[in-house]
């Protein structure tokens, strides 16, 4: 595991859905309320070796079809 300043991403979201419907909703609840939030956002970093510096949230999200969500949660956690 990385520490904040030097992992290239911070946040991954692994969206869940049943029907089409379902998607739309999710894709705009992440947008709307956690990506541009993120976005914005800022981690304090205190460092030992790097001194104080101000890092901004890097997020990712994880839009694959073809994985189930169990199996993406692992690799992510591989990594």
């Amino acid at each position: 595991m990385l520490p904040p300043a030097l992992a290239p991403i911070h946040v991954i979201v692994v969206p869940i859905w049943k029907t089409p419907e379902d998607k739309q909703i999710i894709e705009s609840y992440i947008e709307n309320k956690i990506t541009t939030p993120l976005k914005k956002s800022s981690l304090s970093i205190s460092s030992k070796y790097l001194g104080d510096i101000q890092e901004l949230v890097r997020i990712s999200i994880d839009r694959d079809d073809q994985k189930s969500p169990g199996r993406k949660y692992a690799e992510y956690e591989l990594k």
